[in-house]
């Protein structure tokens, strides 16, 4: 059986059920964190390496060295993904443990600056932007832009950050409040419809992926969702194809597109190379990441169905659950208290140790936040 290890540093509720989906792609699955880290909430990994996180090059060569020892590495989360990409300058150990496999693109690895820098000189369509330090003629570049604009941190994440301005007075101001500006990106703000994708490669070759249309943010339209709807679209995979193969992508990565309604061609916004909250609920609408992994591993021969079919609604039980609390929203509330069109169905019920986790997480703490108020 191959082996796979999953590396975390933030302690991200996303990689919750990835063990989970990895185990049932065929890989024994170690993972590589902190005591407090959502890697450990569930059931399905093999053994806990625990991490030093105090210390970040520990981290980071204690990492290298173990990945001599696995068929995959998995970088979990932004953070490790920037440190190794910053550390990392021996070929080999690039290829081994980043979800890339050409090294040349590399700069595009968890940078917003870099992303748009590699659309533009790879005739990829992205919006229209600046980098802070970079663009000459700043301030007439700035002014010459079609508003509004977002102003979006180099290494932000999960909508952190992000400002948008009408005019460019309010970016002058805006920027006039920023301690750090290095490679910021002003970005011209499309007018669309967002689209959530995740996408899995081989060697830069797309083996499966998942279209979503938005139902629910978190928060604002600049932060993560909890219900989408998802499908298929021959343009969308056409798409996913030319960018997994210039990027040269090997494994997750979670993109996001915008269709522009002036133009209806699809933008490129985002392509974190790695997984996210969703990828473990593709196997409801017809794009089962474990199947996909097996394709990975060699185990598979048989390629999946890419064929564009019905729309499946799709919600997360902890997420979306913490939205309705917070916002409170009784009617997504009564939606998972009734089953509403088996709403059930997103419940980790597999693991009983995450779903213990996940309850404890919901309700317990939440009353004893609300007693101690």
């Amino acid at each position: 059986m191959p082996k796979a290890l999953i590396a975390c540093f933030e302690n991200w509720d996303t990689l919750q059920e990835i063990p989970f989906v990895v185990h049932t792609g065929g890989y024994t699955v170690d993972v590589y964190c902190s005591k407090h880290s959502w890697l450990l909430a569930g059931s399905y990994y093999h053994k806990w390496i625990e991490s030093n996180n105090e210390n970040r090059q520990h981290y980071i060569s204690e990492l290298i060295r173990l990945s001599h020892n696995y068929d995959w590495v998995i970088p979990g989360d932004e953070t490790v993904l920037l440190m190794l990409n910053a550390s990392i300058t021996d070929t080999a150990d690039f290829l081994r443990v980043m979800p890339m496999v050409q090294p040349g693109n590399r700069a595009l690895i968890g940078s917003k600056s870099g992303l748009s820098d590699f659309c533009k000189n790879h005739q990829i369509l992205s919006p229209i932007y600046h980098v802070y330090g970079e663009t000459p003629d700043w301030e007439e570049a700035i002014r010459g832009m079609h508003y509004p604009v977002l102003i979006k941190p180099d290494e932000g994440y999960g909508g952190g950050g992000i400002i948008k301005c009408a005019d460019a007075k309010a970016v002058f101001d805006a920027l006039d409040t920023i301690a750090h500006k290095h490679h910021l990106v002003v970005q011209e703000f499309i007018t669309g419809k967002d689209i959530g994708i995740e996408a899995f490669f081989k060697n830069g070759e797309l083996i499966v992926y998942n279209a979503a249309d938005i139902v629910r943010y978190f928060d604002t339209s600049f932060s993560f969702t909890t219900a989408r709807y998802y499908y298929k679209d021959y343009e969308i995979e056409n798409f996913l194809r030319d960018i997994g193969r210039k990027i040269g992508i090997h494994g997750f990565a979670s993109i996001q597109l915008i269709q522009d309604n002036a133009t209806n061609a699809f933008l490129m916004i985002e392509a974190d190379l790695r997984p996210n909250f969703w990828v473990p609920y593709g196997r409801f609408a017809n794009a089962d990441f474990a199947e996909a992994i097996k394709i990975f591993s060699g185990s598979r021969t048989t390629p999946m169905d890419l064929t564009p079919g019905k729309r499946v609604k799709v919600a997360l039980f902890y997420r979306d659950l913490i939205r309705a609390f917070n916002k409170k929203d009784v009617k997504t509330f009564a939606k998972w208290l009734f089953n509403y069109k088996g709403f059930w169905r997103f419940i980790p019920t597999y693991d009983k140790k995450l779903f213990k986790r996940l309850l404890k997480e919901l309700f317990v703490k939440k009353v004893l936040k609300r007693l101690s108020v």
